[in-house]
């Protein structure tokens, strides 16, 4: 082999691995399938006297389908985990609402994941708000 055929074949096999690595990045970014949480709204702070309050998930859900959304606790002094059907179906991107309320002055970090009917998962997405205890303010933590 000459030089010049040596450094052709380098030349191209270089090329092709850049060529494959490409597609791969290509199919996983465009041909993704796991939900996504786009953003969560939700009050900073909300009264410890029971009363829910409102907050909202945004997403986008290739699939169609979303059948769970957990919520986590990251960090709290006491608080429940829990999770639901959100009720979406047949739309690949949306909101939906949860409801949270409090009793205890605390500060809370919950962790969200989004499954969909084929069973992928969306990355986690956290959030934070203080409970606030409304009666007796010099009390809160």
């Amino acid at each position: 082999m000459t030089q010049n055929t040596v450094t052709v074949a380098v030349v191209l096999a270089t090329l092709a691995a850049l060529v494959a690595g490409f597609l791969f990045w290509q199919a996983d970014v465009f041909n993704a399938v796991d939900p996504r949480i786009t953003r969560i709204e939700f009050p900073s702070t909300l009264a410890s006297d029971g009363q829910s309050v409102k907050g909202v998930v945004h997403f986008n859900a290739p699939s169609g389908s979303l059948v769970n959304a957990q919520f986590d606790v990251v960090k709290a002094s006491f608080f429940m985990p829990f999770g639901f059907d959100p009720g979406v179906r047949d739309t690949s991107q949306g909101t939906f609402d949860f409801y949270i309320s409090g009793v205890l002055a605390q500060s809370v970090t919950l962790r969200v994941t989004l499954t969909d009917e084929a069973g992928h998962t969306s990355k986690p997405r956290t959030f934070r708000f203080k409970v606030v205890d409304s009666q007796n303010p010099g009390d809160n933590f």
